[in-house]
């Protein structure tokens, strides 16, 4: 069975808040702990906002198997200075749990490589959690490096100094 892909739109908002859910609760698995209801956000309602907005930030693409969803992946364009090169990072990447190991992974990836050639970019980044062995054998499978000498930082809005 091939997988087939196609930009998503406002009408897929439910389903992306149902895949983002998914996706959550399997990553909070990884390490016995559960996805507490006061940690879920509202991903559908972001979704509309973020990718849709006035200001689009991100784009999405779903990945479908007979005409069901089995997967997507968030993108946006930007720039590596470290390397010089104009990169597609991928902050959300998501296969359901029916359809791995069935190269729908590896489908989404390569799809992901089209939309960074069309965007020319050079290079594709992403962020995989320490704690899913799994993910990272199949990134590094595909030809990917992964970073371990790296570690993500964030800085929320509520941190920054005041003018």
């Amino acid at each position: 069975m091939s997988v087939t892909f196609r930009d998503a739109t406002e009408a897929d908002a439910t389903l992306i808040d149902q895949m983002t859910l998914e996706n959550e609760t399997y990553i909070c698995s990884l390490d016995g702990s559960a996805l507490a209801a006061e940690d879920r956000k509202p991903w559908g309602e972001i979704f509309l906002r973020e990718a849709f907005g006035e200001t689009p930030c991100f784009s999405c693409r779903i990945a479908e198997r007979d005409g069901a969803a089995v997967g997507y992946y968030n993108y946006h364009f930007g720039y590596d200075a470290d390397h010089a090169l104009r990169t597609l990072f991928l902050p959300d990447v998501y296969v359901r749990a029916g359809a791995r190991r069935q190269g729908v992974g590896r489908a989404l990836m390569a799809d992901a490589a089209k939309q960074a050639r069309v965007g020319k970019a050079g290079m594709i980044r992403w962020s995989v959690w320490c704690k899913n062995p799994r993910a990272i054998a199949f990134y590094e499978a595909i030809g990917a490096t992964v970073y371990r000498e790296e570690f993500p930082t964030y800085w929320p809005e509520a941190r920054w100094p005041v003018d």
